[in-house]
């Protein structure tokens, strides 16, 4: 084999690793199975939880961000605080996506049956409680970032 060939073999084998490389981190889950793995992993740690439902939506082209809303049995603020908790470190934990943000919600109760999503309760002691900023406009949303959650729940 001469040099020349040597160098556009290994040249093709690197393109070709990069195009598997690419092609493999392009193959993103679904949003559906990431909702549905991450629901399956809120059931247990989340004791209070009647009822949970998962939601993704996107922070620019590659950031995506998991929205989670609990339904519990009781609106009681430590049940809240610690449940919100909860809640953060296994979507952070667990998440088949490393998620740009998580946004959480609580409603008392069961889940509505009507297709509404009930209303959300005031976060602003949780989020006090668990050391995250308090969010400005919508205390019964408590968006949480990245980096944020990187330094609560550790590396992903």
């Amino acid at each position: 084999m001469t040099t020349r060939t040597k160098y556009f073999a290994a040249t093709m084998a690197a393109a070709l690793l990069c195009l598997a490389a690419l092609t493999g981190c392009s193959q993103a889950t679904s949003d559906s199975e990431v909702s549905r793995t991450l629901e399956s992993a809120l059931a247990k740690p989340v004791s209070h939880a009647t009822s949970v439902s998962v939601g993704m939506g996107y922070d620019g082209p590659e950031q995506r961000t998991v929205s989670v809303r609990l339904y519990l049995d009781t609106s009681d603020d430590s049940v809240v605080t610690s449940s919100v908790d909860r809640a953060l470190r296994t979507v952070w934990k667990t998440s088949p996506v490393r998620p740009s943000s998580i946004v959480v919600s609580v409603v008392e109760g069961p889940k509505p049956t009507d297709g509404t999503k009930g209303t959300g309760l005031d976060l602003t002691t949780a989020a006090t409680a668990l050391g995250i900023p308090v969010p400005e406009v919508a205390r019964d949303l408590l968006l949480v970032r990245a980096s944020v959650l990187q330094k609560r729940y550790g590396a992903r």
